[in-house]
């Protein structure tokens, strides 16, 4: 079977390397995620053990087509029915983008009738399931969502904070920083606590998707059996660190240390992950990393960004108190920041390097990564920082393009 697995912009490299250590088979990063083939297990097995992916898709059919006629009779020659069964409910979404089939509701509409036509038409009762219709440059893509609830819901974020950030962002965000998850990690701006859990998650070996449902599990092609074996022979895989990792967090809100430590909970991880309720001048977090002589520890955390949270005026002055605060910490221990101005963080005094480009919510943000003490860090004066926060010249001018419109249709059972 062919699969694509999406992500978040920017993240599929990111992604790529995540999936090649699930599955055997060769991998393709595209934009907005990663193409391959394969079976069953491999499905199982991306489901339950990626936590950078947000969709897993399997693709229906692909052909070309600039008639409607054309579109209906050669997406009714796929074998819906052995593959949604008589009882899945479906809808279709589509999007056209420089095609001579350019009206996404008369398109959605033409592959629902041709659905319904090669499935059977009648009362449906069960859960409803996506079908995907891409069309670019008159060449057709059908893709089913396997996965119903994006792949970043896990289960155990049922409280949150302001501004809350996404799971598989929060894991980026960790995978770029360079820790190493034999060492402490600490976020003083930890909110509901999603980058201190998904953190733990890691470092403990946890299966990003142990916690929770997929929507395959209601089509005929699932086998409860192979699924639980994959499931097993991934947790072993995966195994286990011989010493739980030190975990810290820390946030002035109340609300949001009580959510953070709640959801800590629910990931399994309450036992390692530690939050106090403290301002950034007066957090203890710091302290662990003071502590690693040997080791070093990292800083990973998403700041104010000043868009949804903080106050523009003050917002340069709390980057400002926690480049003190990172001033303070021993050489090499890598830091690493989710924030939407670049320039801003050049406050923290650590020189910080764009890894990646994303979106948050609908901003742009910027994933930006470097080390204590490295060359105009704060242990070491200089200018270096200050350039390499600004992010490259071509990261800069990197434009989002514009999205086709989309359309849906759903089926009307009759």
């Amino acid at each position: 079977m062919q699969l694509f697995v999406a992500s978040a912009p920017g993240v599929e490299a990111l992604l790529e390397a995540e999936l090649q250590r699930l599955t055997k088979f060769e991998t393709k990063a595209v934009p907005g995620g990663v193409e391959l083939e394969g079976d069953a297990t491999t499905l199982y097995r991306i489901a339950l053990g990626s936590g950078l992916g947000t969709h897993l898709m399997l693709r229906l059919g692909t052909f070309s087509a600039r008639r409607f006629e054309v579109l209906v009779r050669k997406t009714a020659k796929l074998p819906f029915r052995a593959i949604l069964g008589d009882d899945v409910r479906f809808e279709v979404t589509a999007k056209c983008r420089k095609s001579r089939l350019h009206h996404t509701g008369a398109v959605a509409e033409r592959v629902t009738t041709a659905v319904a036509e090669a499935r059977g038409y009648g009362q449906k009762s069960g859960p409803l399931v996506a079908i995907q219709c891409r069309i670019e440059h008159d060449e057709v893509t059908l893709s089913l969502d396997l996965t119903g609830e994006p792949l970043w819901k896990r289960g155990y974020r049922s409280e949150t904070a302001k501004a809350p950030l996404r799971e598989d962002l929060a894991l980026a965000l960790v995978l770029s920083s360079g820790w190493d998850p034999t060492t402490p990690l600490v976020d003083p701006f930890c909110g509901s606590g999603t980058i201190l859990i998904e953190a733990a998650r890691h470092a403990l070996g946890l299966l990003p998707g142990s916690g929770r449902s997929f929507l395959f599990e209601a089509l005929p092609f699932f086998d409860r059996g192979r699924f639980l074996a994959a499931r097993d022979s991934l947790q072993a895989e995966m195994g286990r660190p011989d010493a739980a990792p030190l975990i810290r967090g820390a946030d002035r809100n109340a609300g949001a240390v009580e959510a953070a430590r709640n959801n800590a909970k629910r990931g399994q991880v309450g036992h390692v992950v530690t939050v106090e309720e403290a301002a950034i001048s007066k957090a203890m977090v710091f302290d662990v990393l003071k502590e690693s002589t040997e080791t070093h520890g990292a800083v990973v955390s998403n700041p104010p960004h000043g868009h949804r949270v903080g106050d523009p005026r003050t917002l340069q002055r709390l980057y400002q108190s926690l480049g003190n605060r990172i001033g303070e910490l021993p050489d090499g221990c890598p830091v690493a920041l989710l924030v939407r101005d670049a320039r801003i963080a050049r406050s923290v005094g650590v020189p910080l390097e764009t890894r990646l480009l994303t979106d948050q919510g609908g901003t742009k943000v910027r994933i930006l990564a470097g080390v204590t003490g490295a060359r105009g860090g704060p242990n070491a004066k200089g200018a270096k920082g200050a350039k390499d926060a600004r992010g490259s010249k071509s990261s800069k001018s990197s434009k989002s393009s514009k999205s086709p419109k989309s359309s849906k249709s759903t089926e009307s059972p009759s």
